[in-house]
């Protein structure tokens, strides 16, 4: 049986090592998402004569209030799910990923939003030893695969078991320590990784 995961959900965490001063300049935040807002009223009046003794006048008033919302281009991929402050002056990023995003998805200054954040180090206040950048991703399977066709267990147990298998959630932090070039990344001295991960699920000889 084969199981194809896709990307469900995204997570980017930011945050000093050190308390900091207020986070500055953070980007992107929730309106970066919404390119216009358009709210429309329309009002409607109705007139009515009514031949009796004596004569009678009915006027009618009606107001209709709609609004449009026009998302940025890059919401056909991801959709914000939540941006705030975390723990430690740290800042989160949270996204559920479209049908387009769920194989591929990249974000940076080549595909924006490319995401940005400032502190501010005052001389009274100690450097941090470090940045620490973690991704968490969720995959979710795009399906759920038939029953096994024997089990002594009963159904609610093996539907249990099917569910546990649904989602994989992965975690990958990165510490970027002040090597005397405050903190850039990457240099020379500092680079990145590539991870590769292969996953086999064990199935039962009676599955289908």
């Amino acid at each position: 049986m084969i199981m194809r995961y896709v990307t469900d959900r995204i997570t980017l965490t930011v945050g000093p090592s050190a308390t900091c001063s207020p986070l500055r300049k953070v980007f992107p935040l929730l309106p970066y998402f919404t390119e216009k807002q358009t709210v429309s009223t329309t009002q409607q009046y109705s007139a009515g004569l009514q031949a009796s003794m004596p004569p009678s006048l009915t006027l009618q008033t009606s107001s209709v209030k709609g609004m449009s919302v026009d998302h940025h281009q890059i919401t056909a991929a991801i959709n914000p799910i939540d941006i705030r402050a975390g723990e430690n002056n740290s800042m989160v990023w949270e996204y559920k990923t479209n049908i387009e995003a769920e194989s591929h998805l990249e974000l940076s200054s080549h595909h924006p939003p490319e995401h940005k954040l400032c502190y501010r180090l005052s001389s009274k206040s100690r450097m941090p030893d470090n940045f620490k950048i973690k991704l968490e991703v969720s995959y979710h399977r795009k399906r759920i695969p038939h029953r096994f066709a024997v089990s002594n267990f009963p159904p609610i147990f093996r539907f249990l078991r099917d569910v546990m298998v649904r989602d994989i959630v992965m975690t990958l932090e990165a510490t970027i320590e002040n090597d005397g070039d405050n903190f850039a990344f990457p240099t020379w001295r500092k680079e990145g990784c590539d991870m590769d991960i292969q996953l086999n699920f064990p199935v039962d000889e009676g599955s289908s």
